[in-house]
């Protein structure tokens, strides 16, 4: 049914908008990661192949073919750079196979698939000649699912813009009693997903609330299990772990704060690192904070642009006091402990 299948995938916009807004591209939306509780909430879920979007939003060919080639972007398949308007190409894929039943092509092998998406139409007549599918709504799909980024909706946001006019349009004007109503006044679907009544895990190092099905944190990336905590050995007066925190003062992730464990804590702008910066001057692997014997270290990785704390290029490992100001290249953080377990 087309009201049911477009209230499921404004959803999953709304969860990629809150990704897309913090940095993340999914790259492998699909339905199998689409949970769908007993109360109808979906739920966006495997976000392991996601990648935190470069400041030039220039992902490359590294981990490109990695995804579902039934629902991959002709850019993704093709190893070209990658945005977030990967993620709204597949979804428009899936809009197509909740409305038809099955995915558009079909293809003897993932090679012949990726040509399919490439260069082959959306068959969108069937849909309006045997699913009775309105044409807004074909419409839509064409916009999602165009094969060249630069046609599909530029943002999540705008996307489900459409999907809501769709519907409003569908109804007179006024949105029919649904899934999507409960959702109608809110703008941002970060507000939206923080409304789920779902079982949550709080993330260590930036408090974000998750879904219990992520492993990762969906702001920051951490890893949900907090194995690092087993490395908190080192505690202070009040008998709590003394644990590093980076106010961030410039970037995508300004005014937000990050706790790390008593370990090694790589930091660079490729999601391989254990901390994310993003930016032009930070390097693929720029930094790393070192716990030592009671005391804080911040260590320069062979940095293009340098680490420097309170303006000063460190050559070596330096010891770093509260109130410190560590720039990463142009990116800037204050650095203190916190006892707060």
């Amino acid at each position: 049914p087309v009201r049911p299948a477009i209230d499921f995938v404004l959803q999953a916009a709304r969860g990629l908008e809150c990704a897309h807004t913090n940095g993340i591209i999914h790259r492998d939306v699909k339905p199998a990661n689409m949970l769908v509780r007993n109360d109808k909430h979906l739920l966006l879920t495997d976000f392991g192949l996601a990648k935190l979007l470069e400041e030039t939003t220039n992902i490359t060919k590294t981990g490109a073919q990695i995804g579902t080639p039934h629902y991959m972007s002709p850019e993704q398949s093709s190893g070209r750079a990658i945005d977030s308007r990967t993620d709204i190409y597949s979804l428009g894929i899936v809009l197509f196979h909740c409305l038809a039943g099955e995915p558009p092509f079909r293809a003897d092998n993932a090679l012949s698939m990726s040509v399919k998406h490439i260069h082959e139409p959306l068959p969108v007549e069937k849909l309006v000649r045997d699913h009775k599918v309105p044409a807004p709504i074909v419409q839509v799909l064409l916009k999602m699912a165009a094969k060249q980024p630069h046609e599909r909706y530029q943002s999540a946001s705008d996307l489900i813009d459409a999907l809501n006019n769709v519907l409003a349009a569908s109804n007179g004007g006024s949105k029919e009693a649904g899934i999507s109503d409960q959702f109608q006044t809110l703008r941002s679907s970060r507000q939206a997903y923080d409304l789920l009544p779902q079982a949550t895990l709080t993330c260590f190092r930036c408090g974000e609330q998750n879904a219990r099905t992520h492993r990762h944190c969906i702001i920051c990336g951490n890893d949900l299990s907090n194995k690092g905590a087993s490395a908190d050995r080192y505690l202070a007066p009040n008998g709590r772990p003394i644990l590093a925190r980076l106010l961030m003062q410039t970037g995508a992730m300004e005014g937000r704060a990050f706790r790390f464990h008593q370990n090694i804590t790589t930091i660079g702008r490729l999601a391989e690192n254990d901390f994310v910066i993003i930016g032009p001057t930070v390097s693929r692997r720029h930094a790393q904070l070192v716990f030592y014997d009671g005391r804080w270290y911040i260590e320069d990785l062979q940095s293009g642009n340098g680490t420097r704390v309170n303006g000063q290029r460190i050559h070596s490992r330096a010891q770093l006091k509260d109130g410190d100001i560590i720039n990463f290249g142009d990116e800037r953080a204050i650095f203190t402990t916190v006892t707060d377990g």
